[in-house]
């Protein structure tokens, strides 16, 4: 007897509830096997990443845990959702109702929006021999109210190939992994072409048969799909409510090499766990590269805390040269520059009073006060010049007079130190060399006059 005549006998047997069964639940005490696959494993940065996919597993908590195949080293390893484009296709002819897969996926709604990443996209399609209805096209699970579709036990089944192919015309998100259930009769047959757009795309598929009895007699066309697509991207399992809706998981992987590794072929081994029993284990060798440096592996984070840094020690030091400063003696607020406050007779300070011949527009030729506060006072046209004097063409920037303040014992004297080239006067007398000024001393720069003046010390004003 032939496969094909195996098969439509098989199906026209399996129509009585009587002989439809279901994949037998695991002994008392054993743990429940699954299926475990990695995919798409790429070498970063000391680390592999790739994809995870766990079938034919129950309900509970998922621990995935790698070791190093060679040293039995434990390998931190890191999961995460990966969002995903589900199709369901939907065998909608006689054993689709023997099934109640209409009531099934409407009632395991929530559980689905559970397990899958809130971006992923959901498409339900129901097909028979001569209907195709979409309940849902490529929509956000997170939007799925609701998942309704009608099974029809007076139409016959067929291949999925037709609806696979109209989502496949509407897909729209490539970025995602796409992954596909199908719920099927035992019509499993795709054409050539079908094939290799699957291909083409990185499509993965999951046949959920209806009917255990037809397991051994799909296997041999389920294995030359696989074969001709590659990297197990075809599963085969069959309908078992006892263990769960989901009958397969996807998620994100991501293990670290062993410390101190210097690159080369690593294996190494997952397994996944659920609530505590081991279900299924893999193996995978991966040729990682050499580690890149700290700077390699890190410079992102280390320059961004260098921008950090520098970012908060310029605003720190903005706030501190802005802020309001105010005299502690006479609560006056003063100006940032000012080491002294210009309110309080602070004995020893002492001022220049005249027109000073300065490039502010606003104190040109106009009485000011220049108070005296810095160690060292420059007047001309330099650029560090307290006051600048107008730059005549032809001459170089200079500073015409520099006063250098100097203390002892708490008094302050003022020593003048002129320039040749700004003919700097000292009550009429060139200043050729430094000398010590006088309160009441008449200073004249290029013809403009300005007259010292300073306030003395208590015991110096007794001792006049």
């Amino acid at each position: 007897m032939g496969t094909k005549t195996k098969i439509l006998f098989i199906l026209l047997w399996s129509v009585f509830p009587a002989t439809n069964g279901f994949t037998d639940a695991p002994a008392s005490g054993d743990a429940p096997k699954a299926k475990l696959v990695l995919r798409n494993l790429v070498a970063k940065d000391g680390r592999i990443e790739g994809d995870i996919s766990l079938s034919k597993s129950p309900n509970g908590k998922v621990q995935i845990q790698s070791r190093q195949s060679i040293t039995s080293e434990v390998l931190a390893v890191r999961t995460h959702a990966t969002p995903v484009n589900l199709w369901i296709l939907v065998d909608a002819s006689q054993l689709c109702q023997l099934n109640k897969i209409d009531q099934y996926l409407g009632a395991q709604l929530n559980e689905l929006k559970a397990t899958l990443h809130p971006k992923s996209l959901l498409s339900v399609v129901s097909f028979t021999s001569s209907t195709l209805e979409i309940a849902q096209n490529h929509r956000a699970i997170s939007d799925v109210e609701d998942i309704n579709l009608h099974c029809d036990p007076k139409l016959l089944s067929t291949s999925y190939e037709k609806a696979l192919t109209r989502l496949m015309e509407s897909r729209q998100d490539e970025t995602m992994t796409t992954m596909v259930w199908i719920y099927t009769s035992g019509n499993v047959s795709l054409s050539d072409k079908m094939v290799e757009a699957l291909k083409a795309k990185n499509i993965n598929l999951h046949l959920i048969l209806y009917n255990a009895i037809l397991e051994n007699d799909i296997r041999p066309l389920v294995d030359q799909t696989n074969m001709k697509l590659g990297n197990d991207r075809v599963q085969l399992s069959v309908l078992n409510p006892q263990n769960g809706f989901v009958p397969e998981r996807w998620m994100g992987i991501s293990v670290d090499s062993p410390r101190f590794f210097e690159g080369g072929s690593l294996p190494f081994t997952v397994t996944a766990s659920i609530d505590g029993k081991e279900v299924a284990s893999e193996q995978a060798t991966v040729s990682v590269p050499v580690p890149g440096s700290l700077w390699r592996r890190y410079r992102i984070w280390i320059l961004g805390l260098v921008s950090a840094l520098l970012i908060g020690y310029l605003a720190y030091r903005l706030v501190r040269f802005y802020q309001a400063k105010f005299c502690k003696v006479c609560r006056r607020r003063t100006r940032h520059q000012d080491q002294t406050c210009l309110f309080c007779p602070n004995p020893g300070q002492a001022f220049l009073v005249g027109r000073f011949n300065t490039a502010d527009r606003r104190k040109f030729n106009r009485v000011d006060v220049l108070p005296l506060v810095s160690p060292v006072i420059e007047l001309g046209n330099h650029r560090r010049s307290k006051v600048k004097w107008l730059r005549v063409p032809g001459k170089r920037r200079l500073a015409y007079l520099t006063i250098e303040r100097n203390s002892v014992l708490g008094k302050y004297a003022y020593r003048a130190k002129g320039n040749p080239l700004g003919n700097v006067q000292v009550n009429g007398v060139i200043l050729a060399n430094p000398r010590y000024l006088a309160p009441g001393d008449e200073i004249q720069i290029d013809g403009v006059s300005m007259t010292f003046v300073c306030r003395r010390s208590a015991d110096e004003s007794t001792s006049h």
